[in-house]
C-alpha cells in the first residue's frame, strides 16, 4: 500500500459513548490479528536505565477505563515504524478537548448534522468540534492496511459524526474491508469518500448542480483519471461539463498528465471527439489549448503509461469531429495527428509511472542464522562488522575492557539518548547476555555513528537479531 495515509476525524459531541466503546473493542481486535504482528509503543527498564521499547501488545492503559486505548507504531514483520496512532476506548478523552461548545447544545439543522459538512472549514465559519482521532505524521507501510479498516468501523457505526480521509483509493479501501470482514465477521461499508455514489446523495442535502459537482470533486478520494471518470459517470452532461471544462483550464498544454487524464476519462464515458474539441479549443469556459497541440495530445492518449484509461483515437471519428469542428483546417490538424502517432514517445513523459520504493533491509530481521544471507546481505554486516571492530579497539586500548553489567547500561545509556528504539525482543536477550565478548560488541555497536542509511538499517538489525548480532561480532574478531 505504497503512498497510503489515513485519518480518522469525530465529532465527539454527536456519538454515543458506550458505541465508541464498543467501536474501539472491534478496531483492537483487528489490529491484534494483524498479519505483520503490529507493535505498539512504551518504556521499560534495562540495567536501571528507562529506555522507550517497541511493544508486542498495541493494547495500553491497562485496567484504567479513561487511559484504555491501542497504539500503533510499526510492525514486528519488517521493523517498518512511524510516528504513533492512538484510540482511546474513552470518549471523554475527545470531548476533554472542547471543555464549553456551544454548538454540542445548540439545535441544529440535517445538513449541519453531517460531517462532510464541515471538512476543510474553519471553525471561525461556525463548525462543529471535529477532533482528529488519528492520522498524524508518518506511517509504516504493514500498518496502513489495520489502521484503515480500524477507522472504516468508525465511520460505519458513525457514518454522519466520522470521516475516514488521507491518501489511499477505493482499491485500498477494498482490500481493508475484506480483511476486516474476514476477521470481525461481519460486513463494514467502504469510506464514503471512494465513494462517488454515497457522496453525491449525502452531499445532494444541501448542494445541487455545478456547486454539487465542485463539492464531490473537493472530497472525493481517487487519482487522476479514476476520478474524473467517476464523476463523468455520475453526473449528467449538463453538471459535468462546466466542471470539465474549469478542470481543463488548470493546465497549460494538453500533454500535462492532468490534462491527458481528464481527456482520457470524458472520451471513455462519452465517445463525443466533437464535443470534447469544442470544450477544450473554442468554448470561452475552456482552456482554449491550440487545436495543434490537442490532437497531438490525443495522439498521445494511445501511448502514454501511467494511467489506466487509454483510448486510442478512430482516425474516421476524428476525420469527423474535426471537420464538424474546425472546418478548413481539419486536414492540417490530420497531418498534425497522425505525425504525432508516429512519435516513439508520448508527448509528456510526465505520465511515467511512479518509481517503485526500494526494498528495505529491515527484512534482514527474519534471517534465523547468517546462513539464510545473501551475498550482499552478507557484505553489508560485513561493513558494519570492521567499522565496530575499529571503534572498540580504540575505546578499549584507551579504558580498558567493560565489564557485562557495564557493557549493559552503556547499550541502554546509548540507545535511550540516540536511538533506535527496539523491540521488547530485542531488549529481553540483550538484558540476558551473559557472554563478554558479545556485550562488549553490542556496546560499542550502540555508540557507532552510522555512515549512511545502509549502517544505519544494519545496526539497527544487529540489535534486534542476536544470532545476526554474534556473527558480526565474530567477523569483527577477524583481522
Amino acid at each position: 500500500m505504497v503512498g497510503v495515509h489515513v485519518i480518522l476525524d469525530i465529532v465527539p459531541q454527536r456519538i454515543d459513548p458506550a458505541a465508541w466503546a464498543d467501536a474501539f473493542e472491534e478496531t483492537l481486535l483487528l489490529l491484534r490479528a494483524h498479519p505483520a504482528r503490529l507493535l505498539g509503543y512504551g518504556f521499560r527498564l534495562v540495567a536501571g536505565v528507562r529506555v522507550p521499547v517497541f511493544t508486542r501488545s498495541v493494547e495500553q492503559g491497562g485496567q484504567d477505563p479513561a487511559e484504555r486505548r491501542w497504539c500503533v507504531v510499526g510492525d514486528r514483520a519488517t521493523l517498518g515504524t512511524g510516528e504513533r496512532q492512538r484510540m482511546y476506548r474513552d470518549l471523554g478523552r475527545y470531548l476533554a478537548r472542547f471543555p464549553v461548545v456551544q454548538d454540542a447544545v445548540r439545535p441544529i439543522n440535517d445538513g449541519d448534522e453531517d460531517i462532510l459538512r464541515w471538512i476543510g472549514v474553519s471553525a471561525r465559519e461556525g463548525a462543529p468540534a471535529t477532533v482528529r482521532v488519528f492520522g498524524e505524521g508518518d506511517q509504516s507501510e504493514p500498518c496502513r492496511l489495520g489502521l484503515l479498516a480500524a477507522a472504516m468501523v468508525v465511520e460505519t457505526r458513525f457514518p454522519r459524526h466520522a470521516v475516514v480521509s488521507g491518501s489511499f483509493d477505493r482499491q485500498h479501501a477494498e482490500t481493508a474491508r475484506r480483511w476486516a470482514k474476514g476477521v470481525l465477521e461481519r460486513s463494514i461499508t467502504l469510506p464514503v469518500r471512494v465513494d462517488a455514489w454515497r457522496l453525491v446523495e449525502r452531499l445532494g442535502a444541501r448542494l445541487t448542480g455545478e456547486a454539487l459537482v465542485r463539492e464531490v470533486d473537493r472530497l472525493y478520494l481517487a487519482p487522476p483519471g479514476p476520478r474524473e471518470a467517476a464523476l463523468l459517470g455520475v453526473f449528467g452532461r449538463t453538471e459535468a461539463e462546466p466542471w470539465l471544462a474549469g478542470k481543463l483550464r488548470e493546465h497549460a498544454s494538453p500533454d500535462e498528465a492532468g490534462a491527458l487524464h481528464a481527456v482520457a476519462a470524458y472520451l471513455e464515458h462519452t465517445r463525443d471527439l466533437a464535443r470534447l474539441a469544442g470544450l477544450a479549443c473554442l468554448d470561452a469556459r475552456g482552456p482554449r489549448w491550440p487545436p495543434e497541440a490537442f490532437v497531438a495530445a490525443l495522439a498521445a492518449l494511445g501511448k502514454a503509461h501511467g494511467f489506466q484509461a487509454r483510448p486510442r483515437v478512430d482516425p474516421a471519428a476524428l476525420d469527423h469531429a474535426l471537420r464538424a469542428v474546425f472546418g478548413e483546417a481539419a486536414p492540417r490538424l490530420e497531418a498534425t495527428f497522425r505525425a504525432a502517432l508516429r512519435s516513439p514517445v508520448p508527448a509528456s513523459g510526465a505520465l511515467d509511472e511512479a518509481a517503485h520504493e526500494p526494498p528495505s533491509i529491515d527484512a534482514l530481521t527474519a534471517a534465523g542464522s547468517p546462513g539464510e544471507l545473501d551475498p550482499a546481505r552478507r557484505q553489508m554486516i560485513h561493513r558494519l562488522a570492521h567499522t565496530v571492530r575499529d571503534l572498540r579497539h580504540r575505546v578499549e586500548d584507551h579504558r580498558g575492557p567493560a565489564s557485562v553489567g557495564a557493557a549493559r547500561r552503556t547499550v541502554a545509556s546509548l540507545l535511550a539518548r540516540a536511538g533506535p528504539t527496539l523491540t521488547e525482543d530485542a531488549w529481553e536477550w540483550i538484558d540476558r547476555e551473559d557472554d563478554p565478548d558479545l556485550c562488549a560488541f553490542l556496546a560499542t555497536l550502540a555508540a557507532v555513528e552510522p555512515a549512511d542509511a545502509e549502517a544505519t538499517a544494519v545496526r539497527r538489525v544487529l540489535l534486534e537479531n542476536r544470532a545476526l548480532c554474534r556473527y558480526a561480532a565474530g567477523v569483527s574478531r577477524d583481522r
